[in-house]
This record gives structure tokens, C-alpha cells and sequence, in this order.
């Protein structure tokens, strides 16, 4: 009889074990899984991040070369909108220029008010779909001081 009590309490014993395995493959599954759902999420917001990088260097670039002309920046980006001394473009969801209507992004351009050192600056912000600002950066034109006088955008 001792021998079938001895038997008995080892089988117990052997599901408790197994019961605390299961419980903890589950804990460590659940991290797991949170762990990998976060790091999706991230890379989304990464891809995101670079696009617009890549969106406002390349405006920055095109301002910096025309010597601050938002319509030259505005004939590259169709569906663009110039307004004063600020330029609205929209861009879809594979980060193609496209009209306001189908925009899921936005890139706007505001110059600011030329000084007398020849530099104009402006500010370039990318807006993502919530209209939260993803990346913002400024551009500088600086337009040489001639025999002249300084013109601005050939003004």
C-alpha cells in the first residue's frame, strides 16, 4: 500500500510540472508576441520617417539650387498649390506628388521674409496623416551681392 501512495503523489507532482510549464510558455509566449506587434509598429513609423527625409531633403535641394523660387519647386510637384510665400504639396499614399483631393501626406513650404544679407530662408515641414509634423527641416538660399545691388529671385 505504501508503495501505491508513493506512486499516486508522483503523478501529481508531474502535473503540477507540467501545469507551471504551460503556465510559463504562455507568459513568455505573451512577451513574445508584444514584443513582435511593438517592433511591427516601429518599422511602420520608420518607413514613414525616412520618406519624409527623403521628401524634404530633396525640396530643400530644389530651393537651394533656384535660389528660393517656390514656383520652380511648384512645376516639379504637380497638384501643388502656391500660395503668397507658402507652397502646399500633397502627396498620396506611395509618396507620389497627387492632387489635394487624394493626398494622404503633405509637405508645406514657407518662406520667410528676405534680409539684407542676401539669405533667404524657408521652412519645410512634412505632415502626416493626422496632420502631426513627421519631419521639419529649413532651407537657405543666399543670393550674392552684385555690382547691381542684391536681387531676390531675379527681381
Amino acid at each position: 500500500m505504501k508503495m501505491k501512495k508513493f506512486e499516486h503523489s508522483k503523478n501529481r507532482i508531474f502535473l503540477l510540472e507540467m501545469t507551471i510549464n504551460i503556465l510559463l510558455f504562455s507568459a513568455l509566449l505573451i512577451v513574445g508576441l508584444l514584443f513582435f506587434i511593438k517592433t511591427h509598429t516601429i518599422t511602420g513609423q520608420t518607413g514613414i520617417l525616412h520618406q519624409a527625409v527623403n521628401t524634404c531633403s530633396n525640396v530643400a535641394s530644389i530651393y537651394e539650387q533656384e535660389n528660393g523660387s517656390l514656383d520652380t519647386i511648384s512645376s516639379m510637384y504637380p497638384g501643388s498649390i502656391c500660395a503668397d510665400d507658402m507652397l502646399f504639396i500633397y502627396l498620396d499614399s506611395k509618396y507620389d506628388p497627387c492632387d489635394k483631393d487624394n493626398s494622404v501626406y503633405k509637405v508645406i513650404v514657407t518662406c520667410q521674409a528676405s534680409n539684407d544679407s542676401g539669405v533667404q530662408k524657408a521652412d519645410i515641414q512634412f505632415l502626416g496623416t493626422d496632420n502631426t509634423a513627421v519631419y521639419s527641416i529649413t532651407a537657405c538660399s543666399y543670393t550674392p551681392l552684385t555690382p547691381e545691388g542684391r536681387t531676390v529671385n531675379g527681381k
